[in-house]
């Protein structure tokens, strides 16, 4: 029986995937430059370890020295957006379902806490998560499962007794390497992704209803 429920962040519970490509996208576009799709989706659900949008930018340009002052541009644009934004369509739902079925629920997040924390607040939902772990608690984030793994342990419950979401390989990835189960919900940009081996897929959290996953 399914007692929790262990949630991504960014582009999951928050349009921030979305927003970042936009602001990237802009980026290089008034560079002159094009942010490939298969180097956006490597970043995807990972950190800059993966891919770093910023120091590809710097080198298409010939001006390495410039990173820094592009990651600086991005992020004050991507917070700027962020300010905006409210929960994806379906995220209290879930949340109001949960509650209902006396399910606990976490975050899983290779963001760091500064990425997740205030707008958890902004969304009105932190009280709604026992726990919130981030990139900043773990050795490896995501597709390494140890997020899941701290989450799970502070959720105090066992890889069956908790379902994953998710919207990015990685993400799958580090769910799937934790023994859990997870509930894919792709981003508008994930392309043609295989996701094979989630436990579901869906095109979006909105109408989806808990009912048969929690006795299973």
């Amino acid at each position: 029986m399914v007692r929790g429920l262990i949630l991504d962040f960014d582009g999951l519970i928050a349009d921030s995937e979305s927003i970042w490509y936009h602001v990237l996208s802009s980026m290089y576009s008034l560079h002159g430059a094009v942010l490939s799709q298969d180097d956006w989706l490597r970043g995807v659900g990972s950190t800059l370890a993966e891919f770093d949008p910023f120091e590809e930018l710097a080198a298409l340009l010939g001006a390495p020295a410039l990173r820094d002052s592009f990651e600086a541009e991005g992020e004050s644009l991507f917070r700027e957006l962020m300010e905006q934004s409210v929960p994806l369509p379906g995220v209290i739902e879930l949340l109001d379902q949960a509650a209902a079925h006396g399910l606990r629920c976490a975050v899983a997040s290779s963001s760091g806490r500064e990425s997740v924390l205030p707008y958890l607040r902004q969304f009105g939902i932190l009280d709604r998560f026992a726990h919130v772990v981030t990139r900043d608690a773990v050795p490896n984030a995501k597709p390494a499962p140890d997020l899941y793994l701290e989450a799970l342990s502070r959720l105090q419950l066992s890889p069956h007794e908790a379902l994953a979401f998710e919207d990015s390989l990685p993400g799958l990835k580090a769910a799937q390497a934790a023994g859990l189960r997870c509930i894919v919900v792709p981003g508008p940009n994930a392309g043609n992704v295989d996701f094979s081996g989630c436990h579901l897929r869906i095109t979006s959290l909105q109408g989806f209803e808990l009912s048969g996953d929690i006795s299973a």
